[in-house]
C-alpha cells in the first residue's frame, strides 16, 4: 500500500541534483486510471557528502497531470519492455527541491530528463559498485 504521507518524512537536504538508487517500490491501482500510483524509495549516493544513509521517498500519481513525471522515471530507470519492478537497484539522477507543507519542511524529488553526461556518470557509479562487490568477495552476476 502506498503511504501518501511518506514524502513529509524526507530529510531536508540542500537543493540540487543527486545520483540516487531505487531501493524499493510500492504500487497501488487507482480506480479510473491506467497507470498505478507508485511510491519510490531512493538512496542518495554518498558522494554527495550529505551522509551515507540518506533516503528520499516520492510518489508518482497516475493522473494525466503527472504523465511527465512517469515518463522521466521510466526513461531514467527502465529499458523498453521492462516491467516497473526492474527499476529496483538501478541508478539515475534526480533534482531535489525544498518543500513545505503545514509547517513541515522536507526535500521533494523531481524526476528529470537524463543528460548524456548523467548517463556516463551512472555507468561509472555502477562500475564502482560492481568493483566494490567483487573486492568484498561477493559473486557478481
Amino acid at each position: 500500500m502506498v503511504d501518501l504521507s511518506c514524502i513529509y518524512h524526507n530529510p531536508l537536504i540542500p537543493a540540487g541534483y543527486y545520483f540516487v538508487k531505487v531501493m524499493h517500490l510500492d504500487t497501488e491501482q487507482v480506480p479510473g486510471y491506467e497507470r498505478p500510483r507508485i511510491q519510490v524509495r531512493l538512496w542518495v549516493h554518498p558522494r554527495h557528502e550529505i551522509g551515507d544513509d540518506v533516503y528520499l521517498d516520492t510518489i508518482i500519481h497516475p493522473t494525466d497531470k503527472s504523465i511527465y513525471r512517469w515518463i522521466n522515471f521510466r526513461d531514467t530507470f527502465l529499458d523498453q519492455d521492462e516491467i516497473l519492478l526492474d527499476a529496483v537497484g538501478r541508478w539515475g539522477r534526480v533534482a531535489v527541491e525544498d518543500a513545505e507543507y503545514q509547517g513541515t519542511e522536507y526535500s521533494s524529488v523531481k524526476w528529470i530528463r537524463q543528460t548524456e553526461l548523467a548517463g556516463l556518470e551512472v555507468r561509472r557509479i555502477v562500475q564502482e559498485e560492481l568493483e566494490t562487490r567483487q573486492s568484498q568477495g561477493h559473486q557478481v552476476d
